[in-house]
């Protein structure tokens, strides 16, 4: 798991990649972040399916160039992460380069309590600068 190749500093532990893969699969994985705790387990996946699941129907549309209904939904997949639809609430909280970011201005164990709450709420206590996080029980504001 690409989890496993990161330090406990959450950046990638370049010493043991080195042994492990080429240098040109390493500088493309310097522009990369690591993976986030907050995402859940890496797991494999098919782009193109929105299960992710592998359907060689979908390869093969792909290869004969007639996947109308493929390329109709890839406008709709987050282009950072590849991992879900693009969205307000990914774009916002769940796609890799967000929860990058809100982990390292809040803390970990801050960021990880956002996908707790409903986006509407999280997103009004944002806008007001009176979101609470039950870990501290305090505000959080401008």
């Amino acid at each position: 798991m690409m989890a496993d190749m990161v330090t406990v500093t959450g950046e990638w532990d370049w010493d043991r990649l080195r042994d492990l893969l080429p240098s040109t699969v390493l500088e493309y994985m310097a522009a990369t972040p690591p993976p986030l705790a907050c995402l859940g387990d890496d797991v494999p996946g098919w782009r193109w399916d929105e299960k992710r699941q592998f359907q060689v129907s979908l390869a093969y549309e792909d290869l004969m160039d007639v996947g109308e209904r493929r390329r109709a939904s890839i406008w709709n997949v987050c282009s950072l992460c590849h991992g879900g639809p693009e969205d307000i609430d990914h774009v916002l909280r769940f796609c890799k380069q967000a929860c990058e970011l809100w982990r390292c201005v809040l803390g970990q164990e801050v960021a990880n309590s956002f996908d707790e709450l409903p986006f509407d709420e999280w997103l009004h206590g944002n806008i007001t600068g009176r979101l609470v996080i039950d870990i501290e029980r305090e505000e959080w504001g401008m």
